[in-house]
């Protein structure tokens, strides 16, 4: 099997693999809603709903478990989400992620996941990025964007949304300062590619949309802190 071969048939799975992942999928989101409910205190704010249909989610990434925390802010939607190939470290890891709904981004050919992606969109699915591309542990000054998120939304014409993760610290870490950090999911307005497409070329659009997105994000940061 080819490279591309698998990374389409990871991304895009036989029947009853998906109707696995549905199951391992609300299996974490009660359990794993809970746990950070407990541990990170996590609240969810809507600036607007997710759009229905075939839309693209990006996040700053700062803990393990900002996927989680984007899959419960943007709940009942379900999503697909990119995460670096090294993380699929045993077949355990591999089948597990890939239940999760998680599929690898080749190191060294990340624009691989494009035509997949492509036809995840096709069918209506929503598909997150971190468009970082790395977790800056409990980091709050959004690191440079590549373009992969951006440059797929003009592609493909739908939406992108941001979703900001926020970490403070509160009150119980004077008492307690190892606790993790509480945790404020915020989904963002909708962007639509097209409007950044009538200002001129693909790439200005693609920059000019990553850089409206990653001034989001940031300033969504910096009100709470």
């Amino acid at each position: 099997m080819g490279r591309l071969t698998r990374i389409k048939a990871i991304i895009i799975p036989k029947w009853w693999f998906i109707l696995l992942s549905d199951f391992t999928v609300f299996l974490a989101y009660t359990i794993g809603g809970l746990f950070c409910l407990a541990a990170y205190g996590l609240t969810v704010r809507r600036k607007n709903s997710v759009p229905s249909g075939g839309c693209l989610l990006v996040s700053n990434h700062t803990l393990f478990l900002d996927p989680l925390h984007v899959a419960l802010a943007v709940a009942p939607r379900r999503c697909y989400f990119a995460i670096e190939e090294k993380t699929m470290v045993s077949l355990v890891a591999d089948i597990a992620l890939r239940l999760l709904r998680g599929f690898p981004v080749p190191e060294e050919n990340p624009g691989a996941i494009t035509g997949p992606v492509g036809e995840l969109l096709d069918r209506g699915s929503c598909v997150h990025l971190f468009p970082e591309g790395y977790m800056d542990w409990k980091n709050q000054q959004v690191h440079d964007f590549m373009n992969g998120a951006f440059f797929m939304a003009v592609k493909f014409k739908v939406p992108i949304v941001p979703v900001t993760l926020v970490g403070r610290r509160t009150f119980r870490h004077r008492i307690l300062p190892f606790l993790p950090p509480v945790v404020t999911a915020v989904v963002g307005k909708t962007y639509h590619p097209e409007e950044y497409l009538e200002q001129g070329s693909h790439k200005k659009a693609i920059i000019s949309l990553s850089g409206d997105i990653h001034r989001e994000i940031q300033s969504t940061i910096d009100t709470f802190h």
